[in-house]
């Protein structure tokens, strides 16, 4: 299947042999599968170092033909659950997708430290130009029906620019010196 950028994506399968339970602080079981590679390696997987700490209770078998599935594409490898023989799974491929869609959501949002998305930023400097446009043809300040009409125009909604105009101002990027006019700082 081929992704929006023309990535491949490949979707891989490990054998689960078995699972091993741990009983981490307050009496919790976790469990975690056992995965053979085709080299004849076996690995816990996710191993991490609470994992040490945690006291083995067990190991149970797997059922035969047990995968733990794997989506593998750019930018990378994303765990998508296990696939057990007669049990439903899904399109792993539309999973894989659908992860890194959250991820790279995920990651717009962080990625400048704001906790503001791109198309949010993208959205206040747009706010911002018609601010500055409304302020220069209306003697330095901006009413709040203009600005609401300009942004109307490419489809901003009423009470989405308002709660932007709020933000603005606890931000102290603008003021309101009369109610309904608006002035950037």
């Amino acid at each position: 299947m081929e992704q929006n950028m023309g990535q491949k994506i490949e979707i891989e399968k490990e054998v689960v042999i078995g699972f091993i339970v741990t009983m981490v602080k307050g009496g919790q079981f976790r469990t975690r599968p056992i995965i053979g590679s085709w080299e004849g390696y076996f690995d816990i997987d996710p191993i991490d170092e609470t994992m040490f700490k945690e006291k083995v209770i067990g190991v149970l078998p797997a059922p035969q033909n047990t995968f733990h599935v794997m989506g593998c594409g750019l930018p990378d490898a994303h765990s998508l659950g296990y696939e057990f023989a007669g049990a439903f799974h899904p399109d792993w491929e539309e999973t894989y997708l659908e992860t890194n869609k959250e991820q790279e959501e995920y990651d717009d949002l962080f990625a400048n430290g704001t906790g503001v998305s791109k198309s949010q930023q993208q959205q206040f400097e747009i706010l911002r130009k018609i601010l500055r446009e409304t302020m220069d043809s209306h003697g330095g300040e901006a009413p709040e029906e203009i600005i609401l009409a300009a942004a109307n125009t490419i489809g901003f909604d009423e009470t989405r620019v308002l709660d932007m105009l709020k933000r603005l101002k606890t931000q102290g990027e603008l003021d309101s010196p009369r109610k309904g006019v608006y002035r950037l700082l």
